[in-house]
């Protein structure tokens, strides 16, 4: 039995390795004429990458989309401005809870209308979003090198007149003898 099984193995790794090989030389032989991505490209995507990682928004001034900088930024200060809202209020209700759970009167407590299971609630609320905003803040980031290297990437695809995608309006007669009024997306190739 574990020499048929050995056996059986033995010839499925050759049967794929032998057309592994015959794959590789037919894409070799195909990619002989073709174009490379850093002749037709002046943007080295890696570049971007590297670039967006170390600044943020970096990236998008190397491809020569300093529009977007904007939204990288608002982004970033958005998310950043709520991380320490929340950090702040988390704070203040834990020392808040702390004081109460100490044996010290609510009155003197900071929020005095909170009771203490109040104030457990909220400082778990609190902790929750400002880990929430931690993980968007590097989602942000991340989408920001992302869009650096797709950009970067995208920048060999040429945008010719042969190819027009365009809203137009629309006027059918059906079967039944009714007109249609609309907008169609039309799609002509030159």
């Amino acid at each position: 039995m574990k020499i048929s099984s050995f056996f059986l193995l033995a010839l499925f790794l050759f049967i794929i390795g032998k057309h592994g090989l015959h794959a590789q030389e037919t894409e070799n032989e195909l990619n002989e004429g073709a174009e490379l991505f850093t002749e037709k490209s002046k943007l080295n995507p890696k570049k971007a990458v590297l670039y967006s990682a170390i600044v943020p928004g970096l990236g998008q001034i190397y491809n020569k989309q300093p529009w977007k900088l904007p939204f990288i930024y608002g982004g970033l200060f958005a998310v950043g401005y709520f991380i320490n809202f929340n950090n702040e209020y988390f704070q203040e209700t834990r020392n808040a809870l702390s004081f109460l759970n100490a044996g010290n009167d609510q009155a003197m407590s900071p929020f005095p209308n909170l009771s203490s299971t109040a104030l457990s609630t909220r400082v778990e609320q609190f902790r929750r979003d400002r880990d929430f905003l931690i993980i968007v803040g590097v989602g942000v980031y991340l989408l920001n090198i992302i869009d650096a290297q797709i950009s970067a990437h995208l920048e060999e695809f040429a945008i010719n007149d042969e190819l027009q995608l365009s809203f137009e309006p629309s006027y059918n007669n059906t079967a039944f003898g009714t007109k249609n009024v609309g907008i169609a997306l039309v799609l002509r190739f030159k």
